[in-house]
């Protein structure tokens, strides 16, 4: 049989021709391979170290095994030199032994970065699902593996991956995409991945007797029936620790006929279970984490995706844990064909004797390929009735080395709490806001209390007091218009009729300009005549303020004029003389009369700079002024108004004057348990039917939450 080792270097050019004693390697003696579904597998040849090809051996060169099949060159088999024995005989003969991965194995020394499964270096909140494909392809163009080839499944499972790496090797990219759209991969070629979830017969019958067709002669058979790993129902977590863990609480999947969920009382987990087994085998529960199934963002979109990923996971979890799982080792004498993983081969083994009967369709997990004499045979196999490895304690090792790795690249979810304190006066006008709000990190709100008591309203200034005169714009005083009297020709002294002077009428409620006058006002009671007490409001201030003893504070007016009110009055002319000096002319007796008449006085403004006096210190209002519990109303975000009652929104009394709601399930999400809004406010105000009181509110509102560190790039 004509067979011949290939040797290349790292960048997968032909090492022979440039290195001393160029050529393939003809004086191997031996060739076995091991290929392995969704795991590297295994190479390893002997050659004598006197052949001169012995320098082409090297660590991290690349080896090819070729074999004539049918007359065309066919390969057997690759992978990355990575250990080198050189044993010595009994003749004194010095033989290699060379061994390492194969090509999947070089996928470990490329490194995915850190870019989203589309093939973006930006996060867009949230992220948009990509395809099976999609993702396959951007894995391929971004981790730069040198003339490798990956062939995307064409009908997966789950077609919609949301994600990001974050420099994970290829390898274990590979692994981790398979997972999340519940398909498999194998080295279908040399530097080529291909990824399926359908089997392909082969065509082949491994048996322990003669019959017809493409028979597989078996040599040994080891049967490993695997029942302690039977699961009727999964609790599945992602990343995180203890209780801040990402659940599927959140999840948008339709639950296939044949399943059901359950989700504890608290929202702790959800459990996803399959009813079959779960009649037959009784409650076999197990819980598994999943590290690197972790929210990308803390959006309602992100964590939905990521819930729904591991609900995905639970699903293929119980799928392939639901039954007793029988794995089969078995050795081949003689088999014709070259097997590959993913592949299903019929395995018949019948000893009456012995009560062993094997007659069943079973997929092939690895294959072993060895050269032989009369050429390239498949002389072993791992055969199983699952889609999965048989749990070892190795395997276990590996899981837990896994997990650890994942932990640090992937995001992890943590616990949080803190609380926010306040102080806020309400009154019979006026709404105490308490305002809060949640970042983008918050992946779960937990609970969150608002604690508070009712005290007296409280103020630092103990009086007011101020007094200030106003000065009008115009003159105070009015002229009557009209004389009262004439001065006659001559030098003579008259006398005007009318004894008692003339009177001169003025209309009632006239304006006047009001020049030059004040306005006071005493604040007191108008009973008791005691000081009243009155916060005084607006701008410029109006009302009643706070005097010790009474007290008077001027107004002003600074806005369009004000009249006064003069009431009706007359203007008396007492009886006078005119002297007239000596002249000749003659006046008859004549009277005048003034008609009655008025003085408008026009709108003005007056000037007010007041002087207040503010006596500081700790005011206290009294108990009997003071809001009760049945007095108040409280609402979130100004949705429903809820009383401080028992039974409502968890209302209960911490003792020493305290009280506690739980606003927990006015503020979150029910479907992602995140919270409804960023921006939040609890809000106390006197209820209509209350008394018309003041208070001062104490509180403090106390928030868990789960967060998650987020590396946006």
């Amino acid at each position: 049989m004509s067979w011949r080792i290939d040797v290349l270097d790292g960048s997968s050019y032909i090492a022979g021709p440039t290195l001393a004693g160029a050529g393939p390697i003809t004086s191997a003696t031996s060739w076995q391979s091991v290929q392995r579904l969704d795991r590297a597998g295994t190479f390893r040849f002997e050659m004598p170290a006197s052949d001169s090809k012995s320098s082409l051996i090297v660590p991290l060169n690349i080896v090819r095994c070729y074999a004539q099949v049918e007359g065309v060159w066919t390969e057997i088999g690759a992978g990355v030199i990575e250990h080198i024995e050189t044993a010595v005989d009994g003749d004194g003969q010095a033989v290699l032994s060379v061994s390492g991965s194969d090509m999947l194995g070089e996928l470990a020394i490329f490194n995915t970065e850190q870019f989203y499964v589309d093939g973006s270096n930006s996060i867009t909140e949230p992220m948009t699902p990509v395809s099976h494909a999609d993702a396959v392809n951007a894995l391929y163009a971004l981790s730069y593996p040198p003339d490798w080839t990956m062939v995307p499944d064409p009908a997966p499972p789950v077609d919609e991956i949301v994600g990001r790496w974050n420099y994970e090797s290829v390898l274990q990219a590979c692994v981790s995409l398979a997972e999340k759209c519940r398909t498999h991969f194998y080295l279908s070629a040399f530097r080529a991945v291909t990824f399926a979830s359908a089997t392909t017969a082969s065509g082949m019958r491994a048996t322990n007797a003669a019959s017809g067709g493409p028979v597989a002669a078996i040599g040994n058979v080891r049967k490993i029936e695997d029942g302690a790993d039977i699961v009727t129902e999964v609790i599945p977590f992602g990343a995180g620790n203890a209780d801040a863990r990402l659940t599927m609480i959140s999840h948008t999947r339709t639950v296939p006929t044949g399943f059901s969920t359950s989700t504890t009382p608290n929202g702790w987990y959800m459990s996803l279970r399959e009813t079959a087994p779960y009649n037959q085998y009784g409650p076999r529960r197990r819980v598994v984490q999943w590290k690197d199934i972790s929210p990308i963002s803390s959006t309602d979109g992100d964590i939905e995706a990521a819930a729904n990923m591991l609900f995905d996971q639970a699903y293929r979890y119980l799928v392939q844990h639901n039954r007793p799982a029988e794995f089969y080792d078995v050795s081949l004498v003689e088999c014709p064909a070259l097997l590959r993983p993913l592949q299903t081969i019929r395995v018949v083994y019948r000893d009456v004797t012995q009560n062993v009967d094997i007659d069943a369709d079973l997929l092939i997990l690895e294959v072993t390929t060895e050269m032989q004499a009369d050429g390239p045979r498949t002389t072993g196999m791992i055969v199983s009735t699952v889609d999965r490895w048989p749990e070892s304690d190795s395997g276990a090792v590996v899981q837990r080395l896994t997990q650890a790795q994942l932990y640090e690249v992937a995001p992890q979810l943590n616990a949080n709490s803190y609380v926010i304190s306040y102080t806020k006066p309400v009154d019979d006008a006026e709404t105490a806001s308490f305002r809060f709000r949640f970042d983008s990190e918050v992946v779960q709100l937990t609970r969150l209390t608002f604690d508070f008591q009712l005290l007296p309203l409280e103020s630092t200034v103990k009086s007011v007091a101020g007094s200030e005169l106003t000065t009008p714009a115009g003159g105070g005083s009015t002229t009557v218009s009209g004389g009262g009297g004439t001065t006659p020709a001559g030098g003579t002294t008259t006398t005007p009729t009318g004894e008692g002077g003339t009177s001169v009428s003025v209309a009632a409620s006239t304006s006047d300009s009001g020049s030059g006058h004040t306005h006071e006002i005493n604040l007191a009671n108008s009973t008791s005549g005691t000081a009243v007490y009155f916060a005084g409001t607006g701008s410029p201030p109006t009302g009643d303020f706070r005097t010790s003893g009474g007290g008077k504070v001027n107004t002003s007016s600074t806005g369009s004029g004000h009249t006064h009110s003069i009431p009706g009055h007359s203007h008396t002319i007492p009886s006078h003389q005119h002297t007239v000096p000596n002249h000749t002319h003659s006046t008859p007796n004549h009277q005048h009369d003034t008609p009655n008449h008025s003085h408008a006085t026009p709108n003005h403004q007056h000037t007010f700079t007041p002087t207040i006096t503010a006596a500081y210190g700790i005011f206290r209002d009294t108990a009997g002024n003071t809001f009760g519990l049945t007095d108040l109303e409280y609402s979130v975000d100004g949705s429903t108004w809820y009383a401080f009652t028992v039974g409502v929104n968890g209302f209960a009394s911490l003792g020493d004057g305290w009280y506690r709601v739980d606003l927990t399930a006015l503020l979150q999400n029910s479907t992602t348990l995140r919270p409804t809004a960023n921006n939040n406010a609890v809000q106390v105000r006197r209820k209509s039917t209350g008394a018309i009181k003041k208070a001062m509110i104490e509180a403090q509102i106390n928030v868990r939450t789960i967060i998650q560190a987020i590396a946006a790039l």
